[in-house]
């Protein structure tokens, strides 16, 4: 979550709905970290930054929300595993559409 509040929160609208993709590295599944949409639910609430920095600005107020993604393949197939954290405390125009959060959140087959 660091990696998002760094780099994504500069790039977002403010009256825009937002989504942070998060792809992990095949070493560590993000999908597999106990409790993750607690987690990031928290970090939406109180992301830890660095206050003496002041470029460090903390918020996600113009974030919609984080999907997460994980693929696995093997020789005849590759199959998408996510994971959707809506950030319910972001300004409203950030919310992410219901439709999409429907379309995210289910489980393709």
């Amino acid at each position: 979550m660091e990696v998002v509040r760094r780099n994504v929160p500069p790039k977002l609208k403010q009256d825009f709905p937002s989504l942070a993709v998060v792809v992990d590295d095949f070493q560590l599944p993000v999908l597999e970290i106990p409790y993750l949409s607690e987690f990031v639910q928290q970090e939406f609430l109180k992301p830890d930054y660095d206050r003496g920095d002041p470029a460090d600005v903390q918020t996600y107020d113009r974030l919609g929300g984080v999907l997460f993604l994980h693929l696995e393949s093997d020789s005849e197939k590759i199959v998408y595993h996510t994971h959707l954290v809506c950030n319910l405390h972001c300004l409203p125009e950030c919310h992410l559409p219901p439709p999409a959060v429907y379309c995210l959140s289910r489980k393709w087959a």
